[in-house]
């Protein structure tokens, strides 16, 4: 999964150390912007397009803090982290009771930075799995549907194909392989109702038909 992370600040020379310091992260995409009204349309125009929101705290015309409770109003779930340098008692306090996830001081080591980043990632990533639609079924998973069977393997998608094959004509059907009572009623099951009930049903080593 590819993970955009959108930084705010004030100074340019703070948005190129973050770009180096995540550089190394290949499914990490940097997004940066030195106003805070800029941030507010990002973030109005994608609201779950970002997995990390960074935010300075000290910066003209409004806070991090205040910037914080402006972005949550768009989505309640962004993850908020104050990048600053200001480690004041009352500043994270501010911070915290705005609704950051995380407060990381700008001379934290980069290795350090990085794995927490990333452990923000993971979260929106499951995030995202839990409340995202699941996507729609392969070519594969909708063939061995039709059998009335559950999976997405290619094997199976053949074996799919095949009882559709061999339900169409009036041949016995030889299955062959280890027991496997369930599966062999169901293309028993499949088959004779796609034949009028005329197949007999053989087990052996594989699928296939065997005219009499």
């Amino acid at each position: 999964m590819q993970f955009r992370i959108l930084a705010i600040d004030d100074e340019a020379m703070a948005l190129e150390t973050l770009r180096l310091v995540l550089a190394s992260e290949t499914d990490i995409e940097m997004q940066t912007t030195n106003s805070f009204e800029e941030a507010i349309r990002l973030v109005r125009a994608e609201p779950n397009g970002f997995a990390v929101v960074l935010i300075d705290f000290k910066m003209p015309k409004m806070d991090g803090a205040q910037l914080t409770r402006a972005l949550l109003t768009i989505n309640p779930n962004l993850q908020i982290v104050m990048h600053s340098g200001d480690l004041r008692r009352e500043t994270m306090k501010a911070s915290y009771a705005a609704g950051i996830r995380d407060f990381i001081d700008k001379d934290t080591d980069p290795i350090e930075f990085r794995a927490r980043i990333r452990q923000l990632c993971l979260k929106f990533e499951d995030t995202v799995q839990t409340f995202e639609p699941q996507d729609l079924p392969d070519e594969n998973e909708k063939l061995i549907r039709s059998i009335n069977m559950i999976g997405k393997s290619k094997a199976l998608a053949e074996v799919a194909a095949l009882v559709h094959q061999v339900a169409s004509s009036t041949c016995n059907v030889l299955i062959h392989g280890s027991p496997a009572p369930a599966k062999n009623w169901l293309l028993a099951r499949f088959t004779g109702t796609r034949r009028g009930g005329r197949n007999r049903l053989w087990r052996s080593m594989s699928v296939r038909s065997r005219t009499t």
